[in-house]
């Protein structure tokens, strides 16, 4: 949906050359000022980037499993106690 408010749906080859373009620029960037960084902050920001989704997938995956156990429970209902047609 954000990407239909910025008219990027219907151009999906402009999403590419963005995404290419900001890939291609910190890559650039990280090479030309890659003596400027502290190693020690860019192990903790990687090491954030990494820790944070792995961090939520127990989270995520029983959130999925009790939407299945849900969706289950109530499909065996539902052949229990059919609805009445009129």
């Amino acid at each position: 949906q954000q990407l239909a408010c910025l008219g990027l749906r219907d151009h999906p080859g402009l999403l590419v050359i963005l995404g290419l373009g900001t890939i291609t620029w910190a890559t650039v960037h990280a090479i030309t000022n890659g003596r400027t960084y502290d190693a020690h902050l860019l192990v903790l920001t990687v090491g954030m980037g990494l820790w944070l989704p792995l961090s939520m997938f127990p989270f995520l995956y029983f959130t999925a499993l009790f939407a299945a156990l849900e969706k289950s429970v109530k499909l065996l209902v539902w052949f229990r106690n059919p609805p009445v047609r009129v």
